[in-house]
């Protein structure tokens, strides 16, 4: 498979004190091996907002 067959992903970044995302360019590449980036999360549950418990006076997030 060439690299212009691959799907093309768009990409974004997000500054550490920002909230908006920011579009940096895009690329073509096959993501064959994502189940193994993303498996490991299901079984953190910390990671999921539900998890935790917000306080009363906490107004925004």
């Amino acid at each position: 498979m060439s690299n212009k067959e691959w799907p093309l992903w768009e990409v974004f970044v997000r500054g550490k004190g920002g909230l908006s995302h920011r579009h940096v360019g895009s690329v073509h590449a096959a993501p064959g091996e994502a189940a193994a980036l993303f498996e490991p999360a299901e079984d953190k549950v910390y990671r999921h907002p539900t998890f935790y418990t917000i306080p009363a006076n906490v107004k925004h997030i």
